[in-house]
C-alpha cells in the first residue's frame, strides 16, 4: 500500500480532525502564530499525514520529541490528582470548559399545523465548568399531564442534528396550556457528569437524573 493511496483513503478522517481543531483555535481567540509550541497527543499523531496537516494549520512543525502516549498518561494523572484534591498539585490550576452546548428540545410554534422542534441551550459550548444554569418551560397543550424533557448535546438548531443524552417524563397537574411550568437546571461538573434537575413550580416536586456527556 503506497502512502499516497493510504492518505486518499483517509481523506474524510482528516477532514473530521481538521474541523474541531480549527474551531478550538477560533474559540481560544489566539492566533496560530502566537502559540508557543504544538504538541500532538495520542498514538495516531505519529502518522505523517496528521503531522503534515497540523503543520499546514499552524505554519510550523509540531514537537515530535514528546511521546504522545506518555503525554496522555501524564494528563490523565494530573486530571485525576486535581479531582482527588492531591496535595502535590495544590499549586496547579486547570480550567476546563463544556465541549458542547447542552439543552432541551422545545416546540417552535405549538399552534402550527406541523410544529417543528428546536434545541434551547441551557449551558452554552465553552462555558467554564463546573457550572449550573436553569431555564423555565411551560406546557403547550390544554390539560397536559406529562412534560417530556429531552436532553441534547451539540450545536445544531434541530434535535436530529445533535446527540440525545436522555429524557425525563415529568408529571404535571392538569391545566390550561401555559399555566403549568417547570424549572430545568443543568449542573455540569469536572467529571463530565451532567445532573438534570426538574422542579414543577406549582407542586414543588423535584426530579433528578444523571447523564454522561459524550
Amino acid at each position: 500500500l503506497y502512502r499516497a493511496d493510504f492518505e486518499t483513503e483517509c481523506s474524510d478522517l482528516l477532514k473530521r480532525l481538521r474541523t474541531p481543531t480549527e474551531r478550538a483555535v477560533r474559540d481560544s481567540g489566539i492566533q496560530p502564530a502566537d502559540f508557543n509550541a504544538i504538541i500532538l497527543v495520542g498514538g495516531a499523531t505519529r502518522m505523517q499525514m496528521i503531522r503534515a496537516m497540523v503543520s499546514r494549520l499552524f505554519g510550523r512543525l509540531p514537537l515530535i520529541s514528546v511521546d504522545p502516549d506518555t503525554t496522555v498518561a501524564l494528563g490523565a494523572a494530573v486530571q485525576s490528582g486535581l479531582i482527588g484534591r492531591s496535595g502535590a498539585l495544590r499549586d496547579v490550576v486547570m480550567t476546563d470548559v463544556c465541549p458542547f452546548s447542552l439543552g432541551v428540545a422545545t416546540v417552535d410554534d405549538p399552534d402550527a399545523k406541523n410544529p417543528t422542534e428546536s434545541v434551547s441551550p441551557i449551558i452554552e459550548r465553552n462555558a467554564i465548568v463546573p457550572i449550573s444554569r436553569s431555564m423555565n418551560f411551560s406546557t403547550i397543550k390544554d390539560y397536559q399531564t406529562i412534560l417530556v424533557v429531552e436532553v441534547y448535546q451539540g450545536e445544531s438548531l434541530r434535535p436530529q442534528g445533535n446527540v440525545r443524552l436522555g429524557s425525563l417524563s415529568i408529571p404535571v397537574p392538569r391545566a390550561k396550556r401555559g399555566v403549568e411550568s417547570i424549572d430545568v437546571r443543568f449542573t455540569y461538573d469536572a467529571n463530565s457528569i451532567l445532573e438534570v434537575e426538574v422542579k414543577v413550580l406549582s407542586t414543588g416536586a423535584v426530579h433528578r437524573q444523571f447523564l454522561n456527556n459524550r
